[in-house]
């Protein structure tokens, strides 16, 4: 069975569970919307999160993330307006693979330009944070917000280290 990124949204969303909403701006429109959005109530809000079919490659020592298909254009321009040192808005890209208890969720580092922009070549799992493992939550979303705020005060608004 094929995996789409249909199929790995369904199951975001019965992991993860509580309120979520999840959008089809429709076949070429270049929005660039992201693809749900989980709701964690006061003080974070919707966090906004684009889901992307991947596969996990071992290379030499390493393990990386790759998505399936690519991260368009208007994808990375709506992430990178999004995220706001100043605001602290932080959004997420997770890569998906597998089903049922084989499935798996991976958080990208924080979606700036100069990140998103490497989904070619693949993202090192030491930079990223897995959410879900063998279908069950590893980290949850409030968790996963909270360390993505803290690294986001860290850093510029194109996503350099300033502090």
């Amino acid at each position: 069975m094929s995996e789409s990124e249909t199929d790995h949204k369904r199951r975001l969303r019965n992991v993860i569970g509580g309120w979520s909403e999840s959008y089809e701006p429709g076949q070429g429109s270049g929005v660039g919307y992201p693809d749900l959005q989980f709701d964690l109530g006061q003080p974070h809000g919707l966090i906004p999160v684009e889901v992307k079919a991947g596969r996990l490659m071992k290379c030499g020592p390493y393990r990386i993330l790759r998505v399936k298909t690519s991260i368009r254009a208007s994808q990375i321009a709506w992430h990178d307006n999004f995220l706001s040192p100043s605001r602290g808005n932080v959004s997420f890209i997770f890569v998906c693979f597998g089903e049922g208890e084989e499935f798996e969720a991976w958080s990208l580092p924080l979606p700036f330009r100069c990140i998103t922009m490497e989904w070619r070549q693949g993202w090192n799992t030491l930079e990223c944070k897995q959410i879900i493992s063998k279908g069950k939550m590893v980290k949850d979303l409030l968790s996963l917000v909270a360390e993505a705020k803290e690294d986001l005060s860290r850093r510029d608004y194109k996503g350099a280290l300033v502090k």
